[in-house]
């Protein structure tokens, strides 16, 4: 798997996007978290590298890597259910996301999303579960915003 990955890498590092893509997805079909990883990114921002975007398949490679405790794939989920992309908006998983990735130190909880969390705290109806989440997700924004 490793070796895939890292062929895979080596491509990617030499803009050959459809090698690259091909021996990652071969990692990540065996369970290797950073080739699920890449093989989400690769789907998520298509186009550009040669591969065509399709956020459905992106959020089934975040989520496959972020089972595995990836927080970057757990925070781009999050982010990714915050926003409906791939027709998939779902605040719950949202919230629950973006707390795995902030509980393993992924505290990248910018201005952007702590406005985001602020506004959908104050415009939609959330259950009071959902929005003491959220509120918790909001703190540790700010908190880092101050450091």
């Amino acid at each position: 798997m490793q070796s895939q990955y890292n062929l895979g890498m080596e491509y990617y590092f030499n803009s050959d996007m459809i090698n690259a893509f091909q021996w990652l997805l071969k990692a990540a079909m065996q369970g290797y978290t950073e080739a699920q990883l890449q093989v989400a990114l690769m789907y998520d921002y298509g186009n550009m590298l040669e591969i065509e975007k399709d956020p459905v398949k992106a959020i089934e490679w975040y989520e496959k890597a972020a089972y595995q405790n990836n927080e970057y794939a757990q925070y781009r989920l999050g982010e990714m259910y915050l926003d409906g992309e791939g027709g998939q908006q779902n605040y719950d998983k949202a919230v629950e996301w973006l707390q795995k990735a902030a509980q393993q130190g992924y505290l990248v909880l910018n201005i952007s999303l702590v406005t985001y969390i602020i506004m959908v705290e104050e415009c939609l109806k959330i259950s009071i579960k959902h929005l003491a989440g959220l509120k918790k997700l909001q703190k540790m924004g700010t908190q880092m915003l101050n450091m």
